[in-house]
């Protein structure tokens, strides 16, 4: 029942989703992060919910790199600090020896939460006192 739980955190779903996409390895960019196509596809598949070239007061602001993409990059940088995956020659690869926690939803809710001290900046937006725990809860309960 619990392992079934943390296999619906919102979290987790979005770091197997994101280890499924990285898969052999995604060639990043001379400045080492995810291209801008990739994550326009990454903020789609994973429903990160950030915004690409948001319009504020009727003006559109181009989105130039997938650091503007806050929740992606959450989800970016919590598995580098996981050992998920790491960066190879301008390549992001799974790290083999954490894959199977892909596998094990509760390792895998585990790792994130030992890996949350490594990210050593706070990485959840417009979101005052928000910890690790509100990023892992599910869908439904994090937005009713």
């Amino acid at each position: 029942m619990l392992e079934a739980a943390a296999g619906k955190a919102e979290l987790v779903v979005q770091i197997r989703s994101f280890l499924a996409w990285a898969g052999p390895g995604r060639k990043l960019t001379a400045t080492g992060r995810i291209g801008l196509a990739d994550a326009r596809r990454l903020v789609d598949l994973l429903g990160t919910g950030d915004t690409i070239d948001p319009d504020i007061g009727g003006r559109v602001f181009k989105t130039r790199s997938s650091e503007d993409l806050a929740h992606l990059n959450r989800i970016v940088e919590w598995a580098k600090a996981a050992r998920l995956v790491r960066v190879s020659s301008h390549r992001l690869v799974v790290v083999k020896k954490n894959a199977a926690l892909a596998e094990r939803p509760l390792d895998l809710v585990v790792a994130l939460l030992e890996a949350y001290p490594r990210l050593g900046k706070p990485m959840f937006p417009g979101t005052p006192g928000a910890s690790p725990s509100s990023a892992m809860s599910s869908p439904t309960s994090a937005r009713s």
